[in-house]
């Protein structure tokens, strides 16, 4: 009886031992791929062997998203590693990433003044992700120094097409 809990016990822990092995050998490969150029590598495997760092696979998988031109899939992956509760440090990056993935979906709709209600509704949701968390702040002093640029963009964006839509 011993020796079969200590066969099971033996047998699950080199389970676990290989699963973080792969998870390790395969972030590294995405992680390279994705330096090379090459966004084709799927990061989905990783989100079901992660049990440390959950939110890494889907901001990987954002990241490879957005390389691909996959806009809105790529804000979906920010937004569920988002609910993963990444690390402080980690979490602002997330939401830089995210706000430009969502100002990517604006494409050519900017130059169309028939579209500048929905370019300005982009670009609040845009800001409203950086301010969440204290990344960015209405004062200028948030944690993170790329969050806060971004911000000033989006609302010197912002006030350009308000000034527009006040011309017209």
């Amino acid at each position: 009886m011993k020796k079969a809990i200590f066969i099971t016990l033996y047998s699950m822990l080199v389970l676990g031992c290989l699963v973080l092995i792969f998870h390790y050998g395969y972030s590294v490969f995405v992680n390279y791929c994705y330096n090379q150029g090459i966004y084709s590598v799927d990061a989905k495997p990783l989100q079901m062997f992660n049990w440390t760092e959950k939110y890494i696979a889907y901001y990987n998988q954002g990241n490879i998203y957005y390389q691909e031109g996959k806009y809105v899939e790529a804000v979906d992956a920010y937004d569920t590693a988002l609910k993963m509760k990444p690390p402080k440090g980690k979490e602002c990056a997330i939401r830089v990433n995210q706000a430009l993935a969502m100002l990517a979906t604006i494409g050519d709709l900017y130059q169309d003044p028939a579209f500048a209600d929905t370019v300005l509704q982009i670009l609040y949701e845009a800001r409203n992700v950086l301010l969440e968390d204290d990344c960015a702040t209405e004062d200028g002093d948030g944690h993170s120094k790329e969050a806060e640029q971004l911000k000033k963009e989006i609302e010197r964006d912002r006030n350009e097409i308000i000034g527009f839509q006040k011309r017209i």
